[in-house]
């Protein structure tokens, strides 16, 4: 089997902006990296769809479910400042976020879209580029949608 490997750092520009590079290297040892200006607390709800618009050589489930188990250990590792506002529901032993967060997350996923989208003509993107945005705009919604619910019956 192959040895994958991935990793979360910060350089100089990451430093000065609030954000995080990621570098996923693949078996066949081609890397790619990718700049996140909001790095999310896990990126559990994150689909390989998405994975594969940021790091195009990610090709299967099992690259998915590696990056996911490195991002959630680096992350917590490495960059705790970004774990502050996680809750840990306890119940299910699992990690949760807050829908609020959620949202801000939601909304730092399409403020990087927008960037990557400016000045380019929409004909030249992936197809797997314009589903990672359409998933992240419907999240987005259902999302602030529940939370518009929740508040209405306080």
């Amino acid at each position: 089997m192959s040895i994958l490997q991935f990793e979360i750092y910060q350089d100089d520009f990451c430093k000065g902006n609030r954000g995080i590079m990621m570098k996923f290297t693949d078996g066949a040892k081609r890397s790619r990296t990718s700049y996140f200006s909001g790095p999310p607390i896990n990126i559990d709800h994150v689909d390989i769809e998405y994975l594969k618009g940021r790091f195009n050589n990610v090709k299967t489930p099992r690259h998915e479910e590696f990056i996911k188990a490195e991002y959630k250990k680096q992350i917590k590792e490495k960059f705790p400042q970004y774990v502050g506002n996680e809750i840990v529901n306890e119940s299910e032993g699992a990690d949760s976020i807050t829908p609020f967060e959620e949202i801000y997350q939601l909304i730092e996923k399409m403020k990087e879209a927008k960037e990557t989208l400016e000045g380019t003509d929409i004909e030249y993107f992936s197809e797997t580029q314009l589903k990672s945005l359409f998933n992240i705009s419907n999240e987005l919604s259902k999302v602030s949608k529940e939370v518009l619910g929740a508040m209405n019956t306080d």
